[in-house]
């Protein structure tokens, strides 16, 4: 049997600050272990990735606000993680339903800071980040659930997969 990935699912999948990431991976698992294909379609790739670059973008542009006092605490690791923990919060009072993706990116701020990252490089890092977004996608699903792009079978597969049974 088979079984169609959706958006949600997707980003439950790459976002461990999703509210649906546990259910996401525990889908996936289920659905694994009882020997389902998984299906990407086209669409839902795209989607995905137009979705999740959109989402994050914005919160990306929130964080660029407080560039300059990140900067002054990057070298206090308590007071940075502080500042920012205060912030975010203040974010998720006006907008909670980015919450995930104020989290999604806090990590992605310390896990840069962590691997000695220059401060001035900080949101150089974050724009890019959004245009790699397609690349963190496919590897986390492609590591998670091995799923099938239709669109990359030769004609002879995809009309085979026509026949596939949901």
């Amino acid at each position: 049997m088979y079984y169609s990935l959706d958006t949600n699912l997707i980003f439950g999948l790459v976002n461990t600050y999703d509210s649906l990431h546990q259910e996401s991976v525990g889908v996936v698992n289920t659905y694994k272990n009882k020997n389902f294909k998984f299906i990407w379609l086209q669409k839902v790739r795209t989607e995905a990735h137009i979705r999740f670059q959109e989402k994050l973008s914005i919160v990306v542009v929130e964080f660029l606000k407080w560039q300059n006092n990140m900067i002054k605490l990057w070298n206090d690791d308590k007071a940075l993680k502080s500042f920012l923990n205060e912030k975010i919060n203040e974010l998720q009072k006006t907008n909670p339903y980015r919450k995930n993706f104020y989290g999604y990116l806090h990590s992605k701020v310390i896990d840069f800071k962590t691997n000695d990252g220059n401060p001035h490089y900080l949101f150089s890092y974050l724009s890019e980040l959004s245009s790699e977004i397609p690349t963190i996608i496919e590897k986390e699903i492609l590591n998670r659930c091995e799923a099938i792009d239709l669109s990359l079978l030769s004609p002879p597969e995809r009309k085979k997969s026509r026949e596939l049974k949901f």
